[in-house]
């Protein structure tokens, strides 16, 4: 099947050159996007995704590695479908998406990975399918976009969104843990074990709250500044708009 299934791909590409029609602009949308596989990269387009909803009902493909944050989002926004592994052409999870679907049409597919998922156009039925510019992207993509999710966001005419506003938060329940851990605001998250000058209480991921789940970020969520890596935890900050050091 490995062997088999890289010749079939190349063999069937021509079933996706048909051209698409335009879509009106006033007509609502519905979009299914493969979410990137990584959680810097989610962050990263949660303002497109955000405002993916306003145009339209979204449908998000999401690796099981992302469902700490994803269960932050607020439950009626998007409908989620988690997969273990990467979703692949003949095995079984593939055939039990593909019946899941078979009877849906969506206006867009848009896989936000890179590389992007050659397999997914075979699973969803879309006459426009985007992703990042890569010639070997065409034709199972026939909307490559070059220049990152800014163009992506023009291209599709999303509007602003406010990304903070797409998040569950548990305000009383963290504010109670701050309580117990006796700490206040103006309230400092240090994310790379170091000591650092602030008028306020500081917090260190990894020794006074774990490294791993949803509790980091829901502390950041009313924390007032941020200190350490440039990792998912400094992407959060500057998704809610938090003061960085």
């Amino acid at each position: 099947m490995k062997i088999f299934t890289p010749v079939y791909l190349k063999t069937s590409k021509n079933k996706f050159k048909k051209k698409f029609r335009p879509l009106g602009s006033k007509k609502k949308a519905d979009f299914f996007v493969s979410l990137p596989d990584n959680l810097t990269g989610l962050l990263k387009y949660i303002p497109f995704i955000a405002g993916l909803k306003k145009k339209g009902t979204v449908k998000l493909l999401s690796p099981q590695t992302l469902a700490d944050i994803l269960e932050l989002i607020k439950p009626k926004l998007f409908e989620i479908i988690y997969y273990q592994k990467p979703i692949r052409l003949f095995t079984e999870p593939f055939k039990q998406l593909k019946k899941r679907f078979i009877n849906q049409n969506f206006h867009y597919l848009i896989d936000l990975n890179n590389p992007a998922n050659l397999h997914l156009p075979y699973l969803i039925n879309s006459e426009r399918r985007i992703t990042f510019y890569d010639k070997p992207y065409f034709p199972y993509y026939n909307i490559l976009i070059k220049d990152g999710i800014e163009s992506l966001r023009q291209f599709l005419k999303i509007p602003g969104a406010k990304p903070d506003r797409i998040f569950k938060f548990q305000k009383r329940e963290t504010k109670k843990i701050l309580k117990e851990l006796k700490k206040k605001s103006p309230l400092l998250v240090i994310n790379d074990g170091q000591e650092i000058e602030w008028e306020g209480d500081r917090i260190l991921i990894g020794r006074e709250i774990p490294e791993q789940g949803t509790l980091r970020f829901q502390i950041l969520s009313v924390a007032d500044a941020y200190y350490g890596k440039k990792d998912e935890l400094h992407q959060f900050a500057r998704l809610l708009k938090k003061k960085i050091l």
